[in-house]
């Protein structure tokens, strides 16, 4: 007994360092584009002149946010990071509006983030592929829709958003058939500057098995210090 109550402060120093090493620092940026004019359109690859959009009142735009741990962050000098994983959303400007819609990015860049956390330099490229969902898989074939962004600023960049979208038309056949009409391919761009970037501090989990490790063995000592009970009969 004198042994568990000799361990007992030790349990409670290796529960507030468990505590203590299952949380890190990370830091979210996220970047949200300004409302991106339209350039041209193509129509069954034919410049048609004009946007062809299904609804006139919808804003063209996209955002997109990434986790850097904070401790990788250089206190002096600039700090490179390839980026191969973001959530990325684009207002979608094209399309049936009878299913809901099915997002899947792929998303491969740079960016460069300066000692006091700002962004320094960015270069993405992010493909968001909009899939309709329905039980005819049909559908979903034919009602793609692709957004290729390519987000750049900084020096020796551009400094602009580019967005094209591409999407197959579609029309209902009978006997639930569906085919391809013509497809649709928009063109946006806009300018951006360094205003667009936030950054916000997340706090995440993270599994630490030593602390436990330590706690189990100091919990077989303090067992093992104890003497069984004498039964009497």
């Amino acid at each position: 007994m004198k042994a568990f109550i000799l361990l007992r402060p030790l349990f409670a120093i290796l529960s507030s360092f468990l505590i203590a090493q299952t949380s890190s620092a990370y830091l979210q940026y996220t970047y949200s584009s300004d409302v991106l004019e339209w350039q041209s359109t193509l129509l069954n690859d034919e410049d048609f002149g004009e946007e062809i959009n299904s609804d006139e009142d919808k804003n063209i735009f996209f955002n997109y946010s990434f986790n850097i741990d904070e401790n990788l962050l250089s206190s002096t000098t600039p700090t490179s990071f390839i980026i191969n994983n973001a959530d990325v959303y684009s207002e979608r400007s094209l399309g049936d509006p009878y299913f809901e819609p099915d997002f899947h990015s792929v998303v491969f860049g740079k960016v460069i983030i300066n000692s006091d956390k700002t962004i320094r330099y960015w270069n993405l490229t992010l493909d968001l592929a909009i899939n309709a969902i329905n039980e005819y898989e049909i559908v979903n074939k034919l009602s793609d829709h692709d957004i290729r962004i390519l987000s750049k600023g900084g020096l020796s960049t551009c400094n602009c958003d580019r967005l094209w979208e591409d999407i197959n038309l579609t029309t209902r056949r009978p006997h639930d058939t569906w085919i391809i009409t013509s497809t649709v391919d928009n063109y946006y761009r806009s300018a951006n500057d360094f205003d667009n970037w936030s950054v916000n501090q997340l706090s995440v989990m993270e599994s630490n098995p030593l602390p436990l490790v330590a706690i189990g063995l100091l919990g077989l000592l303090a067992m093992r210090g104890k003497k069984a009970p004498t039964i009497s009969t």
